[in-house]
């Protein structure tokens, strides 16, 4: 059985036209706008991705004779666009129909009305895309593109003075790190220092650049450099690393009472 859903009256809703087959355990689902069922990636519209998975609720626009909205919710994925009866349409397969619901291999007896299971759907009846899901679909697919990876060191013990020196830690890039971009720093002492700031490099010892245009500065009183007078500067030409690099944190100044304690994050965007 097929449902199919003509124009919508916003990005949301969509129009249910034809007869509902209220035996069909696993239905194919035909919804457009194709719009509707985009992500933006960015600001061209050719590049919108198709989403591949949704929850769609099906509700009718009578109500049951208890009172109750006649709707069930369905999990699909597929997403696949293609051209029903002269239409751009999305296709959808359905994986489970009566979320929530206690027994899901029960379908309804045609023509009864529905069940706790499954509900039957005139014509004219509703849908609605989950909001909910919608938006952790899209949060997940940003974090996978999105791919940031972190490291953090401690340079010095929680209660041990900063002092000026190269190579105050060193690590090495691991392999789920290889080509990807240092894309954010971050510097936290426990026990701030007075008059002066605390400097902090970012040295690629392998390539033997520094990392930092505008180093990572700590000022006086505060213990982040988050709060800095300078912000840290990121070189772009020089901020890519790859599998076993050696990385080191240099310190360049202290204030003249010196901060107790570091720690420095690192995050690597891919």
């Amino acid at each position: 059985m097929t449902l199919s859903l003509a124009t919508s009256p916003s990005d949301v809703y969509l129009n249910l036209v034809g007869e509902i087959d209220n035996t069909t355990v696993t239905p194919t689902i035909r919804l457009k706008p194709v719009e509707a069922l985009k992500r933006q990636v960015d600001n061209t519209p050719a590049n919108d991705v198709l989403l591949t998975e949704i929850v769609l609720t099906m509700s009718a626009d009578e109500v049951d004779t208890d009172g109750t909205l006649n709707s069930e919710r369905v999990y699909l994925t597929g997403g696949t666009e293609t051209t029903y009866a002269g239409q751009s349409i999305v296709e959808y397969t359905t994986v489970v129909r009566g979320i929530y619901n206690t027994n899901k291999t029960n379908p309804p007896v045609a023509g009864s009305g529905g069940s706790r299971n499954y509900k039957t759907h005139a014509t004219g009846a509703r849908c609605v895309l989950d909001g909910g899901f919608l938006a952790r679909r899209l949060e997940e697919d940003f974090a996978s593109t999105v791919n940031d990876k972190v490291l953090q060191a401690t340079c010095f013990d929680y209660t041990t003075d900063v002092t000026v020196g190269d190579g105050r830690n060193y690590f090495v890039v691991p392999a789920k790190f290889t080509s990807t971009s240092l894309n954010r720093v971050h510097a936290r002492v426990i026990t701030a220092g007075t008059t002066g700031t605390t400097d902090i490099q970012i040295r690629n010892v392998t390539d033997s650049v520094d990392m930092l245009s505008t180093k990572l500065t700590i000022d006086s009183t505060e213990t982040g450099s988050d709060t800095a007078d300078v912000p840290a500067v990121i070189d772009t030409t020089k901020d890519d690393v790859v599998t076993n690099d050696l990385i080191a944190i240099d310190i360049d100044a202290t204030s003249t009472t010196e901060a107790k304690g570091l720690i420095v994050t690192l995050e690597f965007r891919g």
